[in-house]
């Protein structure tokens, strides 16, 4: 897939979602492989290298930077990045929560859906 910069490059893990849906086109499989895995263990991606997201979704590392270059990132610590703060966000989102005391349990706190 070439990289087709008409878009601009995701600032967060909601404008990443955006742009997949708005796409057009078949993604490769490699490409459906890490998108999959990034929107239901965002953690993986956060706290990951490029080496390894490649093992665990059983694609070559150059597919997974094929992949972070096709979504408009320079790099794969760019696509991660966006992952660390999403974390950051949803954590910051929980202890507010919790100090607020708008939730009693940790079952309680559920993810914003983006």
């Amino acid at each position: 897939m070439a990289q087709d910069k008409a878009f601009q490059t995701p600032r967060d893990v909601a404008e990443l979602k955006m742009l997949v849906v708005s796409r057009a086109r078949e993604f490769p499989e490699s490409l459906k492989r890490v998108l999959e895995l990034s929107f239901t263990k965002p953690e993986a991606i956060a706290f990951s290298n490029a080496s390894s997201l490649a093992a665990t979704c059983h694609i070559a590392p150059s597919s997974v930077s094929r992949t972070v270059k096709a979504l408009g990132f320079g790099s794969f610590r760019d696509f991660r990045q966006i992952y660390r703060n999403h974390i950051v966000t949803l954590s910051r989102r929980s202890s507010f929560a919790f100090r607020d005391g708008l939730v009693q349990n940790v079952s309680d706190v559920q993810p914003p859906i983006d």
